[in-house]
């Protein structure tokens, strides 16, 4: 892509699905605005639907600028039945018209900040497509999940007309992987389309001083969403085999258990007398402490569209295991920076698994292998350099509304 100049700072808005500093999404957009603050090529701006959050907390310490305006996530279950649809209906347009309307409302004074373009942090929320719409202020949405693969959601007006509003108001799109390129290569504008890894802090960076490859104990971590689409009950599973098999392992889980999931989990590690195996951490704020005591990390995700856990396993020097699909595919080279196993053969899990207890050499380096990918491609600003010069692109013939 050229790289273009502005006589200026561009002055970006950048909109939020959540407040939550420790959701993946919206921790992914703070690495990338930490650089731009960092190196004063942005002037930022932070748009939130509500006053409340960590991630507010932390924009505010550092003196950015932050708006707030009602809107919300204009998506519906999947799996819900035609008749919750129906009954669902009326009070999701309206939170649509509500949001849009709140939207409008912002004219004066993204005329008075002078924004030159709104970018939109997932794909759950619209509010850049209703700027673009009204203000004709550029647009850049930045897609984070595949929606329906992974977290079985989708528009509630249906697939067809978000691809069309998609195209309609966006200037550009960002995916994270060429898994997601090619869901939806076929429905958006192939000249919209950016392909952009995510960019991981350098604060992620933990290297282990040392790997104790005689210790009889080994420590698997899983982390994220508990949820089915993620996997934890396959890692359970997998668990089970190879302790009956002899081997001495530790199950970490990190993720918060305030969800109906766990107690799908919890019930299979006490029907199976794994309580002493399987560790529930819940939501954990000291991740890279965590990390430090474990030794494998597993990515058992069924459609991950990118895998930022894989990336902040391998910088804290875990042997990564991953499902051999979607974006973990494209982080995981096999047998070099982490080991693949085969979707849907729990088998192939166990044969990985089973395979680095017995060469613990391997796990180091393997481990090591990893974490050299890791710093050299994801901690080095290359997503947030890649968006600032599609930022430069696009607004270069920007007009104020």
């Amino acid at each position: 892509m050229e790289v273009v100049t502005l006589e200026r700072k561009p002055t970006v808005l950048f909109v939020f699905h959540n407040s939550d500093f420790y959701s993946g999404a919206t921790r992914s957009l703070l690495d990338i605005i930490e650089k731009y603050l960092e190196e004063k090529t942005v002037n930022v701006v932070a748009l939130f639907s509500h006053k409340e959050g960590t991630a507010i907390d932390y924009l505010s310490n550092k003196k950015v600028k932050i708006i707030y305006s009602y809107y919300t996530e204009l998506v519906a279950s999947v799996n819900q039945t035609l008749f919750k649809k129906i009954i669902a209906f009326p009070y999701r347009l309206g939170r649509m018209f509500i949001s849009m309307f709140s939207i409008y409302r912002l004219k004066g004074l993204l005329r008075e900040l002078k924004v030159d373009l709104v970018y939109t942090n997932t794909s759950v929320i619209f509010v850049g497509g209703f700027i673009n719409k009204f203000f004709k202020i550029p647009h850049i949405w930045h897609f984070r999940e595949f929606r329906r693969e992974d977290q079985q959601i989708d528009f509630f007006f249906g697939e067809n007309y978000f691809y069309k509003f998609a195209n309609k108001y966006t200037d550009k799109i960002i995916v994270l992987s060429h898994s997601m390129l090619l869901k939806h290569k076929e429905n958006i504008q192939i000249e919209k389309l950016n392909v952009i890894y995510n960019d991981i802090s350098p604060s992620y960076i933990n290297p282990k001083e040392s790997f104790d490859l005689t210790k009889q104990e080994i420590h698997l971590l899983i982390t994220g969403t508990l949820s089915e689409g993620k996997g934890q009950l396959e890692a359970l599973q997998a668990l089970k085999i190879l302790l009956d098999r002899g081997y001495n392992l530790i199950l970490n889980i990190a993720g918060s258990t305030e969800c109906e999931y766990y107690k799908v989990l919890r019930d299979y590690v006490l029907e199976h007398n794994l309580d002493k195996n399987v560790v529930f951490h819940g939501l954990r704020k000291d991740m890279n402490e965590l990390r430090r005591q474990m030794d494998i990390g597993l990515i058992t995700s069924k459609s991950e569209a990118f895998g930022r856990v894989t990336i902040e396993g391998m910088l804290s020097s875990l042997a990564m295991i991953g499902r051999d699909s979607a974006g973990t595919s494209e982080l995981i080279k096999d047998k070099e920076t982490g080991l693949l196993y085969e979707p849907g053969r729990n088998e192939s899990l166990v044969e990985n698994l089973e395979y680095l207890c017995n060469s613990r050499s391997e796990i180091e380096r393997i481990a090591m292998n990893g974490f050299n990918y890791a710093v050299d491609n994801f901690t080095l600003g290359k997503c947030s350099n890649s968006i600032l010069e599609m930022v430069l692109e696009v607004t270069m013939e920007h007009k104020y509304i």
